[in-house]
């Protein structure tokens, strides 16, 4: 299809997908940047290419860079901004991650996802009455989100509530119970309730899984 119509960008992203299916990420990202150079003012097309950077590269640099073009295509598009947010968070930029969050919750104040994220920011800036707020948001809107049980368990950790925070990984665990970042963030905590053999047996689990 790309050698019959060499300006169809959609024959692009189809390729880039089977290239992505065979983990050949060059190849796939070439395909991408192909796409995006036809039709440079795509939404679009710049989001597939982000959200490509940030799941199969980790480039959370380009990621951002991407976003920050949506954003400049479309100032009101809130998903852009807690994706960029997202992207700085990964690299420690978290004034700009807050500051996006922020933004998404101006353009969207019902999105659980971007209270979470930013209570989490908060959590790690130390900024605990800030997390404690946005988090408790969080849960009114998604109740039953294993995402926000260990956001709000990890600021219970950083803040020595060792009971709660035990308390609400479990809870994550019994809805996302694949997830190797809630087995770390409780094998942590086991770990500074001097509780080692439970400590390693959740490291060991959460080794397991990001294997797969």
């Amino acid at each position: 299809m790309v050698t019959l119509k060499p300006q169809d960008t959609a024959g692009y992203l189809n390729r880039a997908k089977v290239y992505v299916a065979q983990k050949n990420y060059t190849a796939a990202l070439a395909d991408l940047d192909k796409a995006v150079a036809l039709r440079p003012q795509s939404v679009v097309l710049y989001t597939v290419r982000a959200l490509y950077y940030q799941v199969y590269l980790k480039d959370y640099a380009k990621a951002a860079e991407d976003y920050g073009k949506m954003i400049a295509l479309n100032p009101k598009n809130d998903f852009a901004y807690r994706e960029r947010g997202l992207a700085y968070s990964h690299l420690k930029k978290y004034e700009l991650a807050v500051a996006d969050y922020t933004q998404a919750l101006k353009l969207r104040p019902q999105d659980a996802m971007a209270y979470n994220n930013r209570g989490y920011m908060y959590t790690f800036m130390g900024k605990y009455a800030l997390a404690e707020a946005d988090l408790t948001k969080a849960m009114a809107l998604k109740k039953e989100s294993g995402t926000i049980y260990d956001s709000r368990g990890y600021l219970y950790f950083k803040t020595k509530r060792y009971e709660l925070a035990l308390a609400d990984y479990n809870h994550a665990l019994k809805l996302q119970d694949k997830d190797a970042e809630i087995y770390q963030h409780r094998g942590e905590l086991y770990q500074a309730m001097g509780k080692q053999d439970l400590a390693q047996a959740d490291f060991a689990r959460a080794r397991s899984l990001e294997k797969k």
